[in-house]
């Protein structure tokens, strides 16, 4: 009787072995990834660049780029705030240049749990960065803006000289050679305007770029 319990017992144990190993080999072997969107201020230069980005990095699937149809960083960040709840993320893209209600306009990301990627004065500065260092505080002058005078300094850099906002398809795919100085540039500007508060010029998209980068990247779980 106590052979018969005790086999009974074995055999019990083992069966549920078994069931737990299947139902643990059916269970998904890849990381969750985030919906995740990210809004862009125009429809032409950063846009373009971003949506190359993701599809150079395979992450399209998971991540949509789009204009909303506003060009302010609060109007911008108010859409974002409509349509937070579809979406794990959110990211929204943007210039300071001389826009107005800019601290507004972070305030109400931080208060809807919206991440901000901005540049200053604008992402222009992000393709200079591709080929120099660069740390020249850049204002506006007369009737041009502070992204209007960064603009000019991008044409001075012979392989940029014909870049125009309403031109820029294929932008990545030109400078993608050295974005890996890109991003080490950027870090670097943006580590030193946040100690010594000169925030013009620096950019935070080699945060977003390292984001879209991740995202394309499915690793295996142990």
């Amino acid at each position: 009787m106590k052979v018969a319990i005790a086999l009974y017992l074995w055999y019990g144990v083992n069966d549920m072995a078994r069931r737990t190993a299947t139902f643990n080999r059916g269970q998904p072997k890849f990381k969750q990834v985030e919906d995740t969107l990210i809004i862009c201020e125009d429809t032409n230069s950063n846009k373009t660049y971003l949506d190359d980005a993701c599809h150079h990095f395979r992450s399209s699937a998971k991540i949509k780029v789009l204009h909303c149809g506003k060009n302010t960083p609060y109007e911008i960040v108010a859409f974002a705030k409509t349509v937070r709840a579809k979406y794990d993320k959110i990211y929204c893209v943007f210039d300071r240049d001389d826009h107005p209600n800019f601290d507004e306009a972070l305030q109400l990301a931080s208060d809807c749990n919206v991440e901000t990627i901005k540049s200053y004065p604008c992402f222009e500065l992000w393709y200079i960065l591709h080929y120099k260092y660069f740390s020249k505080c850049i204002v506006g002058v007369g009737n041009k803006s502070s992204g209007d005078m960064l603009q000019k300094e991008v044409g001075l850099i012979p392989q940029l000289a014909a870049y125009t906002k309403s031109a820029s398809k294929g932008l990545f795919f030109n400078l993608k050679d050295d974005l890996d100085q890109a991003i080490r540039h950027s870090t670097r500007r943006l580590k030193e305007a946040n100690e010594d508060g000169s925030i013009n010029p620096s950019t935070e998209i080699h945060l977003l770029i390292s984001k879209i980068k991740e995202l394309g990247e499915l690793k295996n779980v142990a």
